[in-house]
């Protein structure tokens, strides 16, 4: 059936799967049903990873990123525990709870098991070995270990140090997942979607470290609750503001300052956040490109504005609010050439959360967000002009319940809906002889429905079955011109689809299914596989080198992505002793891979529809990590290999033949020692080896006739030099005792000065006095030694 006549068919199937998922019966309990929340009694901040135990039943959980807790126990008073690293433990004996409304328990910060401040309320919520399949939780604590560029931390860059999550080398910020593509990866922060997740070269992510509260990966196995990507989702959730006291953080690095303020709204009930970021690198320009430089005038900077309003509106139920915008502006002036460019790029996204527990045993959270990114980019070249613009928006609603049926059954259920403004591109030239438009002349619209289902349930104490299926359906409608070219491949006519007319509809089953086998006390097997596509696509063009995503919608002509996943892996916790090791398989089958046409130019590009100048293609991704980790004692680390392959098709790329991506890498080990000594001094050392990314390079070079003629390898079929490098750092922590706590790290990047090359090419000169032509190879590398001192001051 033509993609066109199936739109009627999408609202039917929604509306009985909304029958099916919200008439699910919910069983009784012959067990009182027990909640709550844990909080920090000084700042009112909820805490995630706490624990809870019954003294009376022998019974224990955990609590969620939101600090939320529900343990089934048996009817009357219970004797619980609560404790959580950092803080005292407490012990409260509970009334019967069968009303099951949920209470709170404040914990207070413990001063003296936690000699340095800045770690305080900081859980190791980390144990590889009772995490869902392809679940990594990763702590504050850790990611302030790993050494960073410049001295900031980034909650987003200390991702590359684990197993399975690489990027293609300096000047990229982008994650590439198990194989997966840049735009594979889901990155929320509170629950909004965010495009770009980096800065200039890859150097800081978006992401401001001193407002940070957790940080969950799933690298496989992931839950029908997220959707609309194949490789991974990264969800990062910002901490409250304080319900206490007014506190803060400033921060002076040689790149980039920051600074935080915090404090109650209505205390004990309402707190305000507010954070900005911002480097000092155009304030130095002047100085370093002074007047008689024909640079003079050229500068960068880049700007974070993160903002959370917090209110707890009763016990049982929440609201947040949450903001961010992120700009890069970048300015080139050289007066030689008279050239100047000016390129603006960032993201900008707000969410509004709203959390209710509804009864012992039912809770809801609902999402309303919005998310945007945008490119601009001006150039002016003598007396020609040119002006490009790409960028799309995202307005988002999801509706999700939990439901405990029984002890050892939870149902998380809901709907996602989902609206898109696609701007691919659009170019303006003006000059003396020529104004011209190029591009489509009108966005792209798409809209999205997905429902979800996720089944979890404990046949027995050491079974874990994880069950879920989400339908997406996806549609592209008008207001649209498709371009009709002529023989030469010249638009000639267009045809116009006006407002609401649907172009194309795709229904999707995504099922999943993950297992977790405990064989002994800490010894978990565990095994997932999913099917899952993505509708929307952002295509590379390997010969940019800014920041140009261009992003689209799936239409008639570019179906979803689509991937099936299997992983596999054994996984160890020591119980005590302080280690963690695991080994853990994946294998992905991916369809519907898109890349820009072999020889398509840019200029081409924007002659037609982006969607036509785009070539379908599958692949495979295939590995095995290796994990090992160290997590107690004054000296801890970890040690981390992956081994994996990837591979691409397209029968209008490379003549048919298979070919590695440019973010395949055979071979990636990351090894990670921390060290606290007594005197308050912490230090850290990284290193990072990783296979040569592959690129494709001319292997000949002659002249025939006058002309120079270069032959080129296969697609991707030379591979760069091998990337390594050591990172160190050493951190002076406050004395506790202190009301302003100052906190100075020492860095350095790149300590033996490895010069890692961002890609190679040929110097080519002719000697006409010998008629002979000469070739050199030369290496561009981005980031030599570079070392880095951070002043961090705490009120």
């Amino acid at each position: 059936m033509h993609p066109e006549n199936q739109s009627y068919s999408l609202s039917r199937v929604f509306t009985t799967l909304i029958l099916v998922l919200f008439f699910i019966p919910i069983q009784a309990q012959d067990k009182g049903s027990y909640s709550g929340i844990v909080k920090n009694r000084e700042t009112g901040d909820p805490l995630s990873g706490a624990s809870v135990y019954s003294l009376t039943d022998n019974k224990g959980t955990t609590t969620n990123r939101l600090g939320q807790w529900k343990i089934n126990l048996l009817p009357g008073p219970q004797s619980l525990v609560t404790s959580h690293l950092g803080f005292k433990n407490d012990t409260l004996i509970s009334p019967d709870n069968n009303s099951g409304l949920p209470f709170t328990i404040l914990l207070s910060q413990d001063m003296v098991a936690i000699p340095e401040a800045r770690i305080l309320g900081q859980a190791d919520t980390w144990s590889l070995a009772t995490l869902a399949p392809g679940q990594i939780r990763l702590s504050m604590t850790e990611m302030q270990k790993i050494p960073a560029l410049m001295g900031e931390q980034d909650p987003l860059g200390s991702l590359r140090s684990l197993p399975g999550i690489q990027s293609v080398g300096e000047g990229s910020g982008y994650f590439y997942v198990r194989g997966g593509n840049a735009d594979q990866n889901l990155i929320l922060l509170d629950d909004a979607i965010l495009y770009n997740p980096s800065h200039l070269l890859g150097i800081f992510s978006v992401i401001n470290p001193g407002i940070i509260r957790s940080v969950t990966v799933y690298k496989g196995g992931i839950p029908a609750t997220y959707g609309d990507r194949l490789a991974s989702v990264i969800d990062l959730n910002t901490r409250d503001g304080n319900m206490q006291n007014t506190s803060g953080e400033a921060s002076i690095g040689l790149i980039a300052t920051r600074f935080m303020l915090e404090g109650p709204l209505v205390k004990d009930k309402a707190s305000w956040l507010f954070a900005i970021r911002r480097t000092h690198l155009d304030l130095l320009s002047p100085i370093v490109l002074p007047k008689r430089s024909a640079f003079h005038g050229s500068n960068y900077y880049f700007l974070d504005i993160n903002g959370k309003i917090s209110w707890n509106i009763s016990e049982w139920s929440r609201i947040t609010l949450s903001a961010y915008t992120g700009t890069d502006q970048f300015r080139l002036e050289d007066s030689e050439v008279e050239l100047s460019d000016h390129m603006r790029w960032g993201n900008q996204s707000m969410s509004l959360i709203s959390s209710n527990t509804l009864s012992g045993r039912v809770s809801s959270k609902t999402v309303f967000s919005w998310s945007g990114y945008h490119l601009d980019f001006d150039q002016v070249y003598r007396n020609i002009s040119m002006g490009l613009t790409s960028g799309l928006s995202n307005v988002r609603m999801k509706q999700e319940l939990q439901i405990h049926l029984g002890e050892n059954q939870l149902i998380r259920t809901g709907f996602e809906i989902q609206g898109y403004l696609f701007k691919p591109y659009r170019m303006k030239i003006r000059g003396e002889s020529v104004n011209q438009i190029l591009g489509d002349s009108l966005p792209y619209h798409a809209r999205e429905a997905a429902l979800f289902l996720h089944h979890e349930w404990k046949p027995a104490t050491s079974w874990t079955i994880q069950t879920g299926i989400r339908v997406m359906g996806f549609e592209h409608f008008g207001p649209f011109d498709r371009y009709i070219n002529d023989q030469n491949g010249i638009p000639a006519d267009t045809i116009h689809y006006p407002k609401g007319k649907v172009l194309a509809t795709f229904i999707r089953p995504e099922p999943r299914l993950a297992l977790s086998w405990q064989t002994a006390p800490g010894k978990m097997l565990k095994a997932s596989v999913t099917h899952q596509y993505q509708p929307v696509t952002m295509v590379p063009i390997a010969t940019a080198t800014l920041p140009f995503d261009l992003w689209v919608p799936s239409t008639s002509l570019i179906p979803p992505q689509a991937a099936t996943s299997v992983t596999l892996g054994w996984f160890i916790d020591s119980n005590g002793h302080g280690i963690e090791a695991y080994i853990d398989g994946f294998y992905r089958w991916m369809n519907n891979q898109a890349e820009f046409r072999e020889s398509q130019t840019m200029l081409g590009i924007f002659k037609d529809n982006m969607d036509r100048q785009i070539a379908m293609g599958k692949g495979t991704a295939r590995g095995i990590e290796f994990f090992i980790r160290k997590k107690t004692g004054k000296t801890q680390g970890w040690i981390g290999y992956t081994w994996s392959q990837v591979w691409l098709v397209f029968p209008d790329i490379n003549d048919g033949k298979r070919f590695h991506p440019r973010h395949d890498r055979t071979h990636d080990i990351n090894i990670l020692i921390t060290r606290s000594f007594r005197s308050r001094w912490e230090g850290s050392l990284q290193f990072i080896y990783a296979t040569g990314q592959p690129t494709t390079m001319p292997l000949s070079v002659y002249v025939f006739n006058g002309t120079l003629i270069q032959q080129y390898s296969e697609r991707n079929a030379v591979r760069l030099p091998a990337y390594h490098r050591i990172d160190l750092s050493l951190t002076r922590n406050p004395a506790i005792e202190k009301k302003i706590k100052s906190t100075w790290t020492f860095s350095i990047y790149n300590l033996y000065n490895r010069l890692n090359p961002l890609l190679l090419y040929y110097d080519l000169q002719w000697d006409y006095d010998k008629s002979l032509l000469t070739t050199r190879s030369r290496q561009l590398a981005l980031l030599p030694l570079l070392p880095s001192v951070t002043w961090t001051c705490r009120f």
